[in-house]
């Protein structure tokens, strides 16, 4: 799944990762604050960033996709990736995965920001 994020800004710094109670879920990256005047003494600063939106059920695949990327990325052990296989399939709506995926997202933003610095 290739999320499809498109430009945002906003007066209030953002959540990376935000789900609403209507079951709204917002990813969002490239978070940069830009400081605009609107007169010789004051400014106010905006929050520029791509924003992606799904519904609760398209995060919760995403984030089961970018598990599955991760574990054949990052390990060479068969085992692991037999067991993520396995609950893949027994629970894919499971809440552990799901919190999971959102741990995964946030670290390769996390991570992602870090190269850019």
């Amino acid at each position: 799944m290739k999320l499809k994020y498109k430009y945002s800004e906003s007066a209030i710094k953002p959540e990376t990762i935000e789900i609403n109670p209507n079951n709204t879920v917002y990813i969002r990256k490239d978070i940069i604050p830009e400081v605009r005047t609107y007169d010789e003494n004051n400014s106010i600063t905006y929050w520029t960033y791509q924003e992606a939106l799904l519904t609760l059920e398209e995060f919760s695949a995403y984030a089961t996709q970018l598990m599955s990327l991760n574990a054949i990325k990052n390990m060479d052990n068969a085992e692991n990736i037999k067991q993520l296989t396995a609950k893949q399939k027994n629970g894919d709506c499971n809440q552990m995965i799901i919190m999971e995926g959102i741990a995964e997202i946030y670290e390769m933003i996390v991570n992602t920001r870090r190269e850019d610095i």
